[in-house]
Parts: structure tokens; sequence; C-alpha cells
């Protein structure tokens, strides 16, 4: 199953197969828009939906063979470069909902003060999000935020 084809929500998809067809068996196969970033944020929502196995696309036929065999077996399948990424950030905080709701506006490159009015709240508390924001991610600045945020797939680019 992949990740990102337009209009059809996969996650949603597979929690509603599985709870329709009892035990369902899940390899998610995910193309990311960047292939160098691995998106540690996704394979983990894709195991909290169900899935037991994640692959990169560019991996090989062999791969997804071995996979699938393991799968099969009862094992859970996740690539040596994903799991490292998966476990660099696994004590980190996750943002809040409104974090990812605050850090989107800001993607888009609104103001604070945009950000608050869309969002119906005051500066202060978009600033205190921020900082929050920055903390959990690691990042030095807003624009180091959206970007860190986007290579783990927390923001869709």
């Amino acid at each position: 199953m992949k990740l990102h084809i337009a209009d059809i929500p996969k996650l949603a998809l597979q929690r509603r197969a599985s709870a329709i067809l009892g035990m369902i068996i899940v390899v998610m196969l995910w193309a990311g828009v960047f292939l160098t970033y691995r998106g540690d944020v996704q394979a983990s929502r894709a195991f909290k939906a169900g899935a037991v196995g994640y692959l990169l696309k560019t991996m090989l036929r062999k791969d997804l063979i071995r996979t699938i065999r393991d799968v099969h077996s009862g094992l859970r399948h996740v690539p040596p470069e994903i799991a490292c990424e998966m476990t660099k950030y696994y004590a980190s905080d996750e943002l809040s909902p409104r974090e990812v709701e605050v850090l989107k506006t800001i993607a888009a490159g609104r103001s604070n003060k945009i950000v608050a009015d869309r969002l119906a709240i005051s500066q202060d508390t978009v600033k205190g999000h921020m900082r929050s924001i920055l903390a959990k991610l690691g990042a030095n600045d807003r624009l180091d935020a959206v970007l860190i945020a986007m290579r783990r797939g927390i923001l869709d680019g």
C-alpha cells in the first residue's frame, strides 16, 4: 500500500480494513517526496495504524520478497535506516496537534500575528508554541523547525 496517493487516506483505509477483516497483514511502501529523508514519523504512523512492515520505494525486489516472507512468518520488518531514524527521535516529545497546526501555518509563511488570528489564540500563545516546537525538534529557528518537520514527515511536503 502506498502512503502518498492523492485523495486516498491510506492509514485510515488500513485501520478500517483491519477492523472489518480482522487480522490483515500490511506492509507499507513509502514513496517519499525526499528520497534522501526517510520520514521516521511516517513510519511510526504506519506501525501505529497496524502495519507490520515498512519498505522504501527505492528498495530492491529481493528486499520486498524477504519482507513478505518475514511478515508471513510473524516477524516485523523495518529497514535499518528507518529503524535508526525512529530510535534517534524515540525519546523526544511528540508535537501536540495544536503545535502541528501552528507549525503548518508558520510553514505557509505566516507571521505570529496572522497565526494568532487564524487559530484564534494570542500572539504570546503562538510564541509559547514556537518555543516548545523549537525545543522538541531541536531546531534553531522557525525555518529550521519547518525543514526538520518536513524531513521527519510531521508536515507533508
